[in-house]
């Protein structure tokens, strides 16, 4: 008669533990596969840093990705295109940068500076100026991040008004990632 016993070899717990590996990032989506045996002192599990992809996210081309999913819901609504300028980037950019440095996320700073002053304090020359930001989960790629962060916006209100209003002549896009968080500010000037 056999017994059964809750003992595993170590031989069967390596590969049991490669199979649910694999299996979590065939799932997940992600192509990377790490063997046990691969990592010091192989009767542990991986951690994520051994098994993550290092992946950087490449901010400008996300504002580009951004830029025309913006243009292509203006010109859904004939409206006309926003063309992309680099100083209003900039003051994005720096917006984005400093909620995820300071962890705030407001169109405010804490210190209270707002998008028309971050503006103007830049030299950019706007009659008017509005802003739309986003704070995302990070997900490593470009285009479906910027999707997610138009889609965000075309669904909101108030949001949408800044996108489809016809006084607007150019914007600036800034995205900044940390290891979680994507910030993403959009600046409209006219």
């Amino acid at each position: 008669m056999a017994e059964s016993s809750s003992f595993v070899s170590s031989g069967s717990r390596r590969t049991l533990v490669a199979v649910v590996v694999c299996l979590f990032f065939v799932v997940g989506g992600v192509g990377v596969v790490v063997a046990v045996d691969d990592v010091p002192g192989s009767d542990r599990l991986p951690t994520w840093s051994e098994v993550s992809p290092s992946l950087e996210i490449d901010e400008p081309v996300t504002e580009q990705f951004i830029h025309e999913g913006i243009n292509d819901a203006r010109q859904d609504r004939n409206l006309r295109a926003l063309s992309l300028d680099e100083e209003l980037t900039a003051v994005a950019r720096n917006h984005s940068e400093d909620m995820a440095s300071r962890g705030f996320f407001n169109h405010t700073t804490p210190n209270g500076i707002g998008p028309e002053t971050r503006v103007r304090r830049a030299g950019a020359e706007c009659t008017a100026v509005s802003e739309n930001i986003v704070e995302l989960q990070r997900n490593n790629h470009e285009e479906p991040l910027a999707e997610n962060a138009v889609e965000a916006w075309l669904n909101s209100p108030g949001h949408l008004m800044n996108i489809v209003a016809e006084n607007w002549t150019r914007t600036g896009i800034g995205v900044y990632t940390t290891d979680d968080n994507v910030y993403v500010t959009q600046l409209f000037c006219s």
